[in-house]
């Protein structure tokens, strides 16, 4: 089985290549998806031994995502893992992540941080409310730490461009059907991430976006189903 894991990266040349290098001891090839970066991402990706693909232009987390899985399952990839690029996911967690899928016990697993959350307060009072609004299927939507099976990567088609695609990805595996299963997992919070992820404005536009979502769902419903009574 060919398993690959996924790095979107975008301005992470002081720390993508370590994380190249610690994912491919668990992995047969590791594809970064460079962001549009304006430093040496891509560069000092390629030197670790990743396959690296480059947008002009920074798309966002969802878009760079969208493109690394799209790349993996054209490479052959049976199984995929998605790994933040700036050393915040312990890799020796990896296989934890991945057994149920190779195991074809689940197809997604996703990483809980919220039984040992060492974050910033703000941080898990935002994952616990944007938890609540996604899903009751997990207990951390937001942690990109995940592994799907093909069959998962192929049945989540994803659409958005930014920070709300952790979300995205929850509530369309329990659309799906999907065999879903969380595995508890370490963040590692570095002084050099200060100012980077995800922010109260971009929490707040991942609510907003999780609330039009529902909208739209529940309006094709009731289209299908006034449909139905015609």
């Amino acid at each position: 089985m060919k398993v690959c894991a996924v790095i979107p990266a975008y301005n992470e040349e002081p720390t993508v290549a370590e994380a190249v290098r610690q994912c491919l001891r668990y992995v047969d090839e590791v594809i970064v998806v460079d962001d549009g970066s304006t430093d040496r991402t891509a560069e000092e990706a390629e030197r670790a031994g990743a396959v690296v693909v480059r947008h002009p232009e920074n798309v966002g987390e969802g878009g760079a995502t969208r493109t690394g899985i799209r790349v993996a399952l054209e490479r052959g990839a049976e199984a995929i893992v998605t790994v933040d690029a700036d050393g915040q996911h312990a890799p020796e967690e990896m296989m934890r992540l991945l057994q149920p899928v190779v195991e074809g016990r689940a197809d997604i697993v996703f990483g809980t941080r919220m039984h040992n959350f060492t974050g910033p307060r703000s941080k898990w009072v935002g994952n616990l409310i944007l938890t609540w609004l996604t899903s009751r299927r997990v207990s951390d939507s937001q942690c990109g730490y995940r592994a799907m099976s093909r069959r998962a990567a192929e049945a989540i088609s994803i659409e958005s461009n930014r920070y709300e695609v952790a979300s995205e990805i929850v509530m369309k595996a329990v659309e799906r059907g999907l065999r879903i299963e969380e595995v508890p997992v370490r963040c590692i919070y570095r002084e050099a991430r200060k100012g980077k992820g995800a922010r109260v404005r971009d929490g707040i536009a991942i609510a907003l976006w999780v609330v039009r979502y529902r909208i739209r769902r529940v309006l094709r419903r009731l289209r299908r189903s006034g449909d139905g009574r015609g």
